[in-house]
């Protein structure tokens, strides 16, 4: 399956925010493997080629979750949050989800909106 419009700007502004050469790597070579439409949102699940070179944030995690970016779109009351998962060094989904009402992906017009950057560590 191919990116949406939608996936592929979300996964650009996480390549231009984030200050690691191996996200840019993934994202020219992932693959959506599977999206689940939920009724406030969204999951786009990836498979990355492992030859290329691990995430891992400035605290040295490699499974980390990226969640500083804000949908904004005139369907989306209070927009919508995306966080991008991180599973052992690769990029696992993207999930966004509507704060109060709407969806995702019902938009067309949108701006991605930078958050303060907060890594949570699953471990």
């Amino acid at each position: 399956m191919k990116l949406s419009q939608l996936e592929t700007d979300i996964l650009d502004w996480f390549a231009r925010s984030y200050p690691s050469i191996a996200i840019q790597e993934q994202i020219l070579c992932c693959e959506v493997t599977e999206r689940e439409d939920t009724t406030i949102g969204f999951f786009t699940s990836f498979k990355v080629n492992e030859n290329v070179g691990q995430i891992v944030s400035p605290e040295g995690y490699t499974s980390i979750n990226l969640n500083e970016l804000k949908l904004i779109a005139p369907k989306l009351t209070d927009g919508a949050d995306v966080i991008l998962h991180i599973e052992n060094g690769y990029l696992d989904c993207i999930e966004a989800y509507a704060i109060t009402d709407g969806h995702p992906l019902t938009v067309s017009r949108y701006e991605l909106k930078e958050l303060d950057v907060n890594f949570i560590n699953d471990l």
